[in-house]
């Protein structure tokens, strides 16, 4: 948690501004702890968005013949659908 907000200088298209550290570190805390119990009254908007990221990567693999260019977002996408 200590380096989330370090940033290298090259990749820094746009300053953080202090409502998104404090929003990142909201959603830490809530992923970290709340989420587990699907608490709400964020539950059906994290369901909401792990619905649309999987689309997003089924989507990505019919596109690509299951083929991606990368060989680290096939990983992430792999573990997304089998986990």
């Amino acid at each position: 948690d200590a380096e989330r907000h370090t940033i290298c200088r090259i990749d820094e298209y746009s300053p953080v501004t202090l409502l998104q550290r404090f929003l990142h570190n909201v959603l830490s805390v809530y992923e970290t702890h709340l989420a587990l119990w699907k608490l709400p009254p964020f539950s059906w908007l994290r369901q909401l968005g792990v619905r649309f990221a999987m689309n997003y990567i089924q989507a990505e693999d019919l596109q690509t013949n299951y083929i991606c260019i990368g060989p680290v977002n096939k990983a992430l996408n792999m573990l997304s659908v089998w986990a």
